[in-house]
Parts: C-alpha cells; sequence; structure tokens
C-alpha cells in the first residue's frame, strides 16, 4: 500500500523526491511519539538526563548516523518507486535487506540462523528469477520509446506497405 501510494504522491508532488523523502520521515517520527508516552519511555529519558554519569557522545553519534543514512535510504526507496513499478521496487527492497543483513554480519558479528539463511536464499533466489522473467519479457517487446523519433519513423515505414496491402485486399473484396 505504501509503494502504491507513493508512487501517486510522487507524481502529484511535483517529483521532489527529497521533499517525499523528508516530509515521510516527519510523519513517521510524528507517528512514534504516541508509543513513546505508552511504553513509558519519558521516564527512562528523564532519568538519563538528571543523572551525572550519562555519556551523551554514542547516542548522539548513533542517532546521527543512523538519521542520515536513514534519509538517504528514504531518498533511495522514493527513486525506486518513481522510476519502476511497484512490484520490482518490492523485489530491490527486498533485495536490500538480504545486503542489510550481511553488512549486520560483516561489521557487528550478527548469527545468520537456519531462518535467516533460509530468507537469504529465498530473498536472493525470488529476485534473480524476477529480474530473468522481466528481462526476457522485455527483450520481446521493445517498442520504440516516444522521444526516439527515428526509431518511431522506421516503425512506421515497415507498418506503411502492411497497411497499403490491406487497402488493396479491402478493395478487391468490395469489387467481387
Amino acid at each position: 500500500m505504501h509503494v502504491v501510494l507513493s508512487k501517486v504522491v510522487t507524481a502529484t508532488a511535483k517529483h521532489s523526491v527529497i521533499g517525499i523523502s523528508y516530509f515521510g520521515n516527519l510523519f513517521m517520527a510524528i507517528g512514534l511519539l504516541p508509543f513513546i508516552f505508552l511504553n513509558g519511555e519519558v521516564d527512562a529519558l528523564h532519568r538519563r538526563l538528571i543523572s551525572p554519569d550519562q555519556v551523551w557522545m554514542p547516542f548522539i553519534v548513533g542517532t546521527a548516523v543512523t538519521g542520515i543514512f536513514g534519509f538517504f535510504l528514504g531518498i533511495a526507496n522514493v527513486l525506486s518507486i518513481k522510476v519502476t513499478s511497484p512490484i520490482s521496487h518490492m523485489f530491490s527492497a527486498a533485495a536490500k535487506s538480504v545486503i542489510q543483513m550481511m553488512l549486520g554480519v560483516f561489521f557487528f558479528g550478527d548469527i545468520i540462523t537456519t531462518y535467516r539463511l533460509g530468507a537469504i536464499t529465498l530473498i536472493t533466489g525470488g529476485t534473480m528469477f524476477y529480474t530473468w522473467t522481466q528481462s526476457n519479457a522485455r527483450s520481446e517487446t521493445v517498442l520504440a520509446p516516444k522521444n526516439d523519433l527515428e526509431r518511431q519513423n522506421q516503425n512506421s515505414e515497415l507498418e506503411q506497405p502492411l497497411l497499403q496491402g490491406e487497402k488493396s485486399n479491402e478493395k478487391a473484396s468490395t469489387v467481387l
């Protein structure tokens, strides 16, 4: 649902990818505010604020790094939705999750369980199959783009003799 709505918003928002990503992140942050209160996070934050032993640098750096990369991933997502179909975007998002899992294993020592390995195999295999089917489908139906006038002229020149032959057959059938 999110992908389809993003595709519609991208077309109506003057194709501003950064604006859509920014407002998407803003609305998500606003949407998370009630859960901060519902889970009792306000008390934990208050205790940390008044504690003299609290070291804030890892929190600030971690928040900045995840915020920056999250914003760039949001821009990449909106660009992906803008230039592809929602189905293609979902496959690329699944492939991205595999890459994120592998980076987690490489940089942070995450463990690949049997279920994770199965998910990685299923996502990678499905993405490869989808890519293969899409590339075969597109190679069979290559149409001239609307801005490629030379190829459009070549296509119309090929169609004109066929149309003229059909018209002469129609005249012959009306005469008989």
